[in-house]
């Protein structure tokens, strides 16, 4: 399955496209609530517009894969251990809610980072999580959409959940994934450059900006990992 930035999804979508085989990544600030000694709930996503102007509608979500496999990642790092797994997952006063059961912190490989990871979300230093989907149902938010530009705002109808995350820092879905994924073949068999030329440059016009949150997220990273081992 593709890793797709949200911003090449809705240029294919604004050509007429509609891929459902990607997978896309949506950030929040979480709301976080300690539950017991390891476990802490967060909110994961709520229908309410995010940043880009889309929305995830909570009766939309398909928990049913994810519940067989509900690991938790640090920062989408799908080759790396979990640093804990889901023990519950529900659609609760109005949002979709997680419980986060971490790794102990004295098991080899992961269990530093659990720790690190535990502390910070305890003591304020990290309060974001992204949820990896996989849009099943979904079209041009009508009611937000100016009709100019390659960037509609979406509503998500369907979607099916793969796994979450927690990260440093929201909405920064084309950030963490590098730019050059938005030339990498799409669906269509070529690079979205070539498909039009509005869509070159409206990739372009983001280019520098998208380099530069790649830095700002992985110095983020560093200095929040530097800070819970040193606590």
């Amino acid at each position: 399955m593709t890793l797709m930035s949200p911003l090449r999804l809705k240029a294919l979508v604004r050509k007429g496209e509609r891929p459902t085989d990607v997978t896309l990544r949506k950030e929040m600030i979480s709301t976080i609530t300690q539950v017991s000694d390891r476990v802490l709930r967060f909110v994961i996503s709520t229908p309410n517009p995010d940043r880009e102007n889309d929305t995830i509608a909570l009766d939309g979500w398909d928990l049913i894969n994810f519940r067989r496999n509900p690991v938790v990642l640090w920062g989408h790092e799908q080759s790396c251990l979990p640093v804990g797994k889901a023990t519950w997952i529900e659609i609760d006063d109005g949002a979709l809610k997680a419980d986060v059961e971490f790794v102990p912190g004295d098991w080899p490989h992961i269990g530093d980072k659990a720790e690190a990871v535990l502390r910070c979300c305890q003591n304020g230093f990290l309060a974001a999580t992204s949820v990896g989907f996989r849009p099943l149902d979904y079209d041009i938010a009508n009611d937000r959409d100016d009709g100019e530009g390659w960037c509609p705002p979406m509503d998500f109808k369907r979607q099916e959940l793969l796994e979450f995350s927690i990260v440093t820092v929201p909405a920064n879905a084309e950030a963490l994934i590098e730019f050059n994924d938005l030339l990498a073949p799409g669906p269509t068999g070529l690079p979205l450059a070539d498909v039009d030329a509005d869509a070159r440059a409206a990739q372009e016009a983001v280019e520098k900006e998208q380099r530069l949150r790649v830095e700002r997220i992985r110095r983020a990273h560093r200095h929040t990992l530097m800070l819970a081992t040193s606590a």
